[in-house]
């Protein structure tokens, strides 16, 4: 017992910085929410989208034409997913893409 308080909060992680919200327009043309756009060209709905189509089609060229992408992003993207939720996959596609 002694060890869970010595965690932080779930509301110090939140004010710490640790989330950061994108722009989540990605299925329009132009943004509307006025958060910052995502670096690597994805959002969370286009990669529950890509998750949806993989499971619907079970084929990644049929799910890159499907969404407009082409297949070598969309295999960065199916890589970035494994074992992560569509949220935790587009930090690591973002921290991907400010490397670079």
């Amino acid at each position: 017992m002694q060890a869970a308080a010595a965690l932080p909060s779930r509301d110090a992680v939140l004010q710490g910085g640790l989330i950061r919200r994108f722009c989540s327009c990605g299925l329009q043309n132009h943004c509307v929410c006025g958060l910052p756009r995502p670096a690597s060209g994805w959002t969370v709905g286009r990669l529950s989208m890509l998750r949806e189509l993989m499971r619907e089609h079970g084929s990644m060229t049929i799910a890159a034409q499907l969404l407009g992408e082409t297949t070598h992003n969309t295999n960065l993207a199916l890589d970035a997913m494994l074992g992560r939720t569509p949220t935790h996959a587009l930090a690591v596609l973002e921290a991907k893409a400010k490397r670079s």
